[in-house]
């Protein structure tokens, strides 16, 4: 994903070009935009929780990221 060694785009599981790059910085600024807490003090987010990432919006310019932790609400399938 990303530009290969090349210099060249390249496309991502699901067939998007992937242009940005998360650098560091946004790494780091999301791990403390994560790190939240209850107001007992314990935290939302655990390491090793299962997250699932995703887009959502209708418009292009209104897209906007989505993540879900998985350990505290999994899906349960309807066909019990």
């Amino acid at each position: 994903m990303g530009l290969d060694d090349k210099g060249q785009q390249t496309t991502n599981k699901d067939g998007y070009t992937r242009t940005m790059k998360l650098t560091q910085k946004i790494i780091d600024d999301i791990e403390k935009a994560l790190d939240m807490r209850k107001k007992d003090g314990t935290p939302v987010w655990k390491d090793g929780d299962e997250i699932q990432v995703c887009t959502a919006g209708t418009f292009v310019a209104d897209r906007f990221i989505v993540l879900q932790n998985r350990t505290a609400h999994p899906v349960v399938s309807s066909k019990g």
